[in-house]
């Protein structure tokens, strides 16, 4: 079986991948009928030599895979016909932005699991998103409202971002009023206390 990781090609860009290059050299070492190609990508969290470098294959085409493996939904215009996808879809809740992609894969024979919806035996989910994808996301609310309305700017979090510098930059703008309400019980409300 020949698994590919997909480039991330929803905007805006995001820089996770479903496996390291760690992950994947220790599953192809554990199952030597497994193996892995990785479509080249500039804005992956790893990037392509460190899969290389690991012997793992890296390339543009990646459809001679049987399963593609993302992150979100991948782009309507890069879909392989007849194949088999993982990714976090936005389309079970019936979300209408995404009816164009659910259409374009019943058309391409495309299968398609949802990570949102892969549970165990008692109902609880086995992908969800992080702590630092809560953190990282209060940040950009704020981040947003204070572009939008002209109050402050912050920088983007990028991969050299740590949560010192987040609490840092999100601190340092305190002259506008507002009022915030943080909903969930994933734990990530710290930020804004």
């Amino acid at each position: 079986m020949k698994i590919g990781i997909i480039r991330e090609t929803k905007f805006p860009t995001d820089n996770r991948v479903a496996f390291t290059p760690k992950q994947v050299k220790n599953i192809q070492d554990k199952f030597k009928e497994i193996t892995f190609v990785v479509q080249k990508s500039e804005v992956r969290a790893y990037h392509d030599y460190e899969y290389e470098e690991l012997g793992i294959e890296v390339k543009e085409d990646v459809s001679d895979s049987d399963i593609l493996f993302g992150i979100k939904e991948a782009d309507i215009n890069t879909l392989i016909p007849n194949k088999h996808y993982f990714f976090f879809g936005h389309i079970a809740k019936m979300q209408s932005y995404n009816k164009p992609l659910i259409k374009k894969m019943i058309e391409l024979g495309i299968t398609f699991t949802d990570y949102e919806y892969l549970v165990d035996e008692n109902n609880h989910r086995l992908c969800a998103f992080g702590w630092w994808a809560g953190v990282v996301g209060a940040y950009n609310t704020l981040r947003a409202f204070g572009f939008k309305d002209k109050f402050f700017e912050l920088p983007k979090p990028g991969l050299k971002f740590t949560l010192k510098k987040l609490i840092e930059y999100a601190s340092a703008n305190t002259n506008y009023s507002c009022k915030i309400v943080v909903s969930g019980n994933g734990g990530k409300s710290f930020f804004f206390k």
